[in-house]
């Protein structure tokens, strides 16, 4: 009776180790995308500040979102991939959505114009990743457009930036990395609308 070749723990685990070199390899050359909708960072949160006594929260509707990019698709790269961002709009548009978090504002895509106190209008001006050895940086640039009673239409242009070092390499890195970005533009556009609403407010009497 022949013997049956021995099988060492090494050769058992070869296969799956092989086999997950191959998919890390096969993933190093996907693109990242950007995530469709934005994910509130904790950390970073609109504060939910309470109304003042008496008064509903100001009602402002968000009534564009545009690319204004040059190339709509291209946000950088990240531990040698190519970023793509074709999802941007919709992404920038759900992190405008969220600031209603603060319930001094209800701010929605939805209201009808008569009904809004202020309408904005917002483009997407850049969206980059860049390697800065073994970190990352992600950018956010929007310009926002103010339209209200009086002197209170204008413009304002936000930058938000946030670097941290690569861990894992993984999408979901990248895109948390942009949430983080956004979040802080989107305390700025917060505190800029309460500014404005309040105004608003206190012209009426």
């Amino acid at each position: 009776m022949s013997a049956r070749p021995a099988v060492g723990w090494s050769g058992r685990s070869a296969l799956p180790a092989c086999l997950g070199l191959l998919a890390l390899a096969a993933c190093a050359d996907e693109p990242v995308q950007l995530a469709p909708r934005y994910t509130p960072t904790d950390s970073l949160a609109v504060a939910n500040h309470p109304s003042p006594a008496g008064r509903a929260p100001c009602r402002v509707l968000l009534a564009v979102v545009q690319d204004m990019r040059d190339d709509p698709q291209a946000a950088g790269t990240f531990s040698e991939r190519f970023v793509h961002a074709e999802d941007a709009p919709a992404w920038l548009r759900s992190g405008l959505l969220s600031i209603s978090r603060d319930t001094r504002l209800d701010l929605s895509d939805q209201t009808p114009p008569a009904a809004a106190e202020l309408l904005i209008k917002v483009d997407l001006l850049k969206l980059y990743m860049l390697p800065i050895n073994e970190a990352k940086s992600a950018n956010v640039v929007i310009r926002v457009h103010y339209a209200g009673p009086g002197a209170l239409s204008d413009e304002q242009v936000y930058r938000g930036a946030f670097t941290s070092l690569d861990w894992t390499g993984a999408g979901g890195e990248a895109r948390g990395a942009f949430d983080v970005a956004l979040s802080k533009v989107l305390e700025d556009v917060d505190r800029d609308l309460v500014s404005r609403c309040t105004a608003i407010g206190r012209a009426k009497g």
